[in-house]
């Protein structure tokens, strides 16, 4: 339900003109960062070793399997049995044709407020239910760690060296100096806005509790570049950030990862045909976050459900490694749409293939 409200009234609340250029400059800033973390989902899920593994039973290999289909995906005969069943893609896809649709009504407030008020208060009750996740987490960890072998807690290391090693090379090298190469801002002053936002969210485990402290200093880096040009109209930073947080970020997409770590977990890995499928179904599953699109993806790709009890045991390190990387995102992409609103965004193509070259 979330997802429903926070998506229509935070595109409801732009005009039409913002939500046209919200759309083309933003929409552009977002897939971008979309296909430099899927790129490095792929490149990270070749660097397990290989190994020799041996049968692997789970209650269901006997389920029958379903082929994916992007139509009934993303455009289903039903909208409330795509809610019922969790199928993220389709809810999301009308909440955005509907946010960006009430944009341009007169009145749209007397369907923003409450929409807003209905936002908080789920909020308010998902932290309720969070405040039990230790005990979940702990249960889901005593029970895995009582059946599971050293060499099976051996293998789980892959993963988690894997994703730490992307989410360092993301967060401190590939989005702060895409930032500097577009922008007229350096390093170090990406790194100072981020970093007070990334250890809150990696200590507290929440990325949405640290949007005021990254508004307000994203807002004191902008006044300190202030210059003489005449200022292009747009949304102000503190809407950029809020339309922004529903979407899936960097973080959240390089977990999924979990996904060949899984096939390669059980033996059966995943051939190069099969990754446009599972990073075009987990691109848009994700929107719902990993506790709802790992499942899917699992059952997509034919692998065990059990393996999902694996993930909620990486949860624990990886959605808090996770949630310090979605800071930096969502700095990198309101740094860039926000320069690109005021005229400030540089177009040297010399320096952008000098970056492309540079990570790669």
């Amino acid at each position: 339900p979330y997802i429903v409200v926070s998506l229509i009234a935070n595109l409801g609340k732009l005009s039409r003109e913002d939500s046209r250029r919200l759309a083309l400059v933003g929409g552009t800033v977002l897939v971008s960062l979309w296909t430099i973390t899927l790129c490095t989902v792929f490149a990270l899920s070749h660097t397990f070793p290989q190994w020799k593994a041996g049968s692997f039973y789970s209650t269901s290999a006997t389920d029958e399997r379903r082929e994916l289909d992007l139509v009934s995906l993303l455009i289903p005969s039903n909208i409330f049995e795509s809610l019922s069943e969790n199928h993220v893609p389709a809810v999301v896809l009308l909440c955005i044709c509907i946010g960006f649709t009430l944009a341009g009504m007169r009145d749209r407030e007397l369907i923003i407020a409450p929409l807003d008020m209905l936002a908080k208060l789920l909020i308010q009750i998902s932290h309720s239910v969070t405040r039990l996740a230790p005990i979940g987490v702990f249960a889901i960890g005593a029970s895995t760690a009582g059946t599971m072998s050293l060499e099976e807690f051996g293998r789980l290391q892959a993963y988690i060296v894997a994703y730490t090693g992307g989410v360092a090379f993301l967060g401190f090298v590939v989005l702060p100096l895409l930032v500097t190469t577009c922008t007229p801002f350096r390093y170090r002053e990406v790194i100072h806005v981020s970093k007070d936002a990334m250890i809150t969210a990696f200590v507290t485990g929440k990325l949405v509790i640290v949007l005021p402290l990254v508004i307000e200093q994203t807002e004191k880096l902008f006044a300190a570049h202030r210059t003489d040009q005449p200022a292009g109209s747009g949304p102000a930073v503190d809407v950029l950030y809020p339309v922004a947080y529903p979407f899936p970020h960097t973080g959240k997409l390089l977990s999924m990862l979990f996904i060949p770590f899984a096939a390669w977990f059980v033996g059966h890995s995943l051939v190069a045909s099969e990754y446009p499928k599972m990073l075009l179904a987990g691109l848009v599953s994700y929107t719902g976050g990993p506790i709802l699109a790992v499942p899917f993806l699992l059952d997509l790709m034919h692998l065990p459900h059990d393996m999902f009890q694996l993930f909620l045991l990486t949860g624990v390190y990886g959605e808090r490694l996770g949630d310090a990387l979605g800071v930096m995102h969502l700095v990198t992409l309101t740094l860039i749409s926000a320069s690109a609103f005021i005229g400030t965004l540089r177009h040297d193509f010399r320096s952008l293939m000098k970056y492309v070259g540079g990570i790669t």
